[in-house]
């Protein structure tokens, strides 16, 4: 009877020795770091960006001399779940999703529609809902092979990191894929997506260019249809219209003369709407803070401070009206009627909300300099 006891006793023992049966050794797991998505010639295709996560853990002495190793693959197939099984042939081990901070979007694959692909990632259990999402024109290959500085990973890039980048240059917010799906589930907003693309020479190694990513414009999408890409040049009254903006500059010139450049930070806006024949017309008002950063010529605060008003509200229209060409609202105008007067906007919206050129009426900036530097007062 005791040993039958002590036999029973030792049960739970040995189903608790096995509690490791399925565990994987990490040096046998592949680790996406970056996923592509791309369409062509009716199939999707998946590319997967592994990096050498050796290089990533601190080493004793000093940073991993040599480049960072970074393999880029690629699956085809019917659907994007496919094309992603389909990586899996020659995985020459376990692929993990879990570490995946990047998505890139080819331009092919948003004309198709984002229905085509957002449920295979929304699904997949590995995938969280934080990677930052950006689209691109370009070839998605050569984008997950742009190295970083320092022979750091590809984690340390743009792609990867882009808020610190956004908090000294701020121009188009950075998207992660939950505020992705959530603007894109809101009927009334146009999702805003930066666009990737890759300079070949403004830096250099040892004298040799090297290429660097930088965001060249955005994607437009409403109701998960892609309306348009908007360049740069087009894109630059986006920046006083985004609450977000921490610093961006402002070249002050009159008359073809340079006379200052601002650094422009913290814009607060406010929209006022007003109904007239059946039609929605849009006031802006946007208060603005300014540094002095640099003076190339004699100019009172007073006078910098007229120009950039004039120089922001210009960039506002233009804007605007680059939106308007493809029937893109940039500034989420429907949006803010949705929110203050929903029973018009879902009665006028059923058959595309109405925004036309002459819809922003009229747009008051309010520039306050409040730092001039040793240069106050000349």
């Amino acid at each position: 009877m005791k040993r039958t006891l002590v036999r029973l006793m030792l049960v739970p023992l040995l189903l608790l020795a096995g509690g490791c049966w399925d565990m994987h050794e990490i040096q046998n797991i592949s680790y996406v770091t970056a996923l592509g998505v791309d369409y062509e010639k009716g199939e999707f295709t998946a590319y997967a960006q592994l990096i050498d996560f050796a290089s990533i853990a601190k080493q004793e002495g000093g940073r991993k001399p040599g480049p960072t190793l970074v393999w880029v693959g690629k699956g085809k197939g019917k659907t994007l779940n496919l094309a992603m099984n389909d990586l899996y042939k020659t995985a020459q081990g376990r692929i993990m999703w879990s570490q995946l901070t990047l998505i890139v979007l080819g331009e092919n694959v948003l004309k198709q529609g984002i229905s085509t692909f957002k449920d295979a990632i929304s699904r997949y259990r590995e995938i969280r809902f934080t990677p930052w999402m950006f689209g691109t024109k370009m070839p998605i290959e050569e984008l997950f092979v742009v190295p970083a500085f320092f022979e750091l990973t590809p984690l340390s890039t743009l792609s990867h990191n882009p808020k610190e980048t956004y908090n000294q240059h701020s121009r188009v917010v950075p998207v992660r894929y939950v505020t992705m799906l959530s603007d894109l589930r809101e009927p009334s907003k146009t999702m805003i997506l930066p666009s990737l693309d890759i300079m070949p020479d403004q830096w250099k190694k040892n004298g040799k260019p090297e290429t660097k990513m930088y965001i060249d414009g955005v994607f437009a999408i409403h109701r998960e249809k892609l309306l348009g890409w908007v360049d740069n040049d087009r894109l630059s009254g986006l920046r006083w219209m985004t609450s977000q903006t921490s610093r961006t500059p402002l070249l002050i010139e009159e008359e073809g003369e340079l006379l200052a450049v601002l650094s422009m930070e913290d814009p607060r806006i406010h929209v006022n709407d007003y109904k007239e024949n059946g039609r929605y017309f849009y006031k802006i008002k946007l208060s603005i803070e300014a540094n002095l950063v640099e003076q190339v010529a004699s100019s009172d605060e007073e006078k910098l401070k007229e120009i950039a008003e004039k120089l922001i509200r210009e960039e506002i229209e233009r804007t605007f009206r680059s939106g308007i060409a493809m029937k893109a609202d940039l500034y989420q105008l429907e949006y803010h009627t949705y929110k203050s007067r929903y029973k018009d906007w879902k009665r006028m919206g059923a058959k595309g909300f109405p925004l036309r050129k002459d819809s922003i009426t009229d747009v008051e900036v309010s520039v306050r300099i409040r730092h001039t530097g040793m240069t106050r007062g000349t």
